[in-house]
This record gives C-alpha cells, structure tokens and sequence, in this order.
C-alpha cells in the first residue's frame, strides 16, 4: 500500500507491515513505477523503529546536523559580537 504526503513537495512513502507493526519509508518515485513483484531491501536494527535502505547510513545523517548546527551557532556568536 503506497501513501502519498504534500507538504512542501510531493513525497511517496511506502507503507509496510513487519514483526507485526506497521512502518512507512519515503522512497524515491511515484509507486506506479515500482513492479508488483520488486523488492526493496533495508536493513532494520533490532529495538529501533528505523528501517534505512542498504547504501543508507544513519551516523553520516547525524555529523551532518551536526556540523549544521554548529556552523548555525558559530553565525549566531559572530552576528552579536558584530554588532
């Protein structure tokens, strides 16, 4: 089953059923492209509710806010000290 969300752009997600709850993942292109019997693999850490695609990576998800965040904080710190 395939749902679609609009938020600021059209996004597709997938909807799925595994270990007896349900689970939804954004995936790339409009659900009538995918083949009935294709099969996308992800990969699944036991005790999380994260399901990521096999050349998906968390941890580089997570230093790249990071070094969002602190490049954010760095603009912050010199406007006031501009000012």
């Amino acid at each position: 089953m395939c749902l679609i969300a609009s938020v600021a752009k059209i996004r597709h997600y997938l909807k799925f059923k595994y270990d007896n709850k349900i689970y939804s993942k954004a995936i790339g292109k409009p659900c009538e492209e995918y083949r009935i019997d294709e099969t996308l693999n992800l990969k699944h850490r036991k005790g999380t509710n994260i399901f990521l695609y096999e050349n998906e990576a968390i941890e580089t998800e997570f230093i790249s806010f990071g070094l969002l965040a602190i490049f954010g904080l760095f603009c912050v710190i010199y406007g006031f000290k501009r000012k």
